[in-house]
């Protein structure tokens, strides 16, 4: 199966208020979905398109309307999570404490996000540049994702909802050979969701 494509597979017995319709995500793109039964299959890569068993077993295919979807799955679609976001905030050479200035503006937007949802989990990741031993750059990049979990928690985030790790230099945004000093490597990233 290709990549990006998912596989729903219909019940027997299904009917036309049964059946799968591909929506758009929020930019307007569509993805693609193969749907199986017994009666065949059929790919939607369109958006709204639907798929649904027909009374006979076989694979029928429709299209269905945004204002239809509006209308019959509005309040469930409502209840969906936020998408995943994820933050980068960077520091300065050797510190664990000290944020560049472009990343100590960039709090208000990370928190103004949180806020946002309503039992947000979110993973913390620090990361190093190649400057320094293996074990001290294990210790400076658990470090720096202690300082943001830090300074998420005083802003009322619940340590018990963040995951805090240090990778060190292993997955460094630029790649580097040992001992370069590159700056963007030096970051904690934060995924919430």
């Amino acid at each position: 199966m290709e990549q990006g494509v998912q596989a729903n597979t219909l019940q027997p017995g299904c009917d036309a208020m049964n059946r799968v319709i591909l929506l758009p995500d929020a930019s307007g793109e569509v993805g693609a979905v193969v749907v199986m039964s017994e009666g065949g299959s059929k790919t939607l890569n369109t958006a709204y398109g639907a798929a649904y068993q027909g009374t006979e077993g076989q694979l029928e295919e429709s299209a269905a309307s945004s204002e239809e979807v509006s209308s019959r799955f509005g309040q469930l679609l409502q209840q969906q999570p936020l998408p995943a976001e994820t933050f980068t905030l960077r520091f300065t050479s050797g510190s664990a404490t000290e944020l560049t200035p472009d990343s100590l503006a960039m709090i208000p937007r990370l928190s103004a996000s949180l806020e946002e949802r309503k039992a947000p989990e979110i993973r913390i990741v620090g990361h190093t540049d190649r400057v320094g031993s293996l074990l001290a750059n294990d210790r400076l990049s658990k470090a720096r994702a202690q300082t943001v979990a830090k300074v998420l928690n005083e802003k009322g985030i619940p340590v018990d909802m963040m995951e805090v790790t240090g990778r060190g230099e292993r997955e460094p945004e630029v790649a580097t050979a040992d001992g370069v000093d590159e700056p963007r490597n030096r970051r904690v990233e934060i995924s919430i969701r």
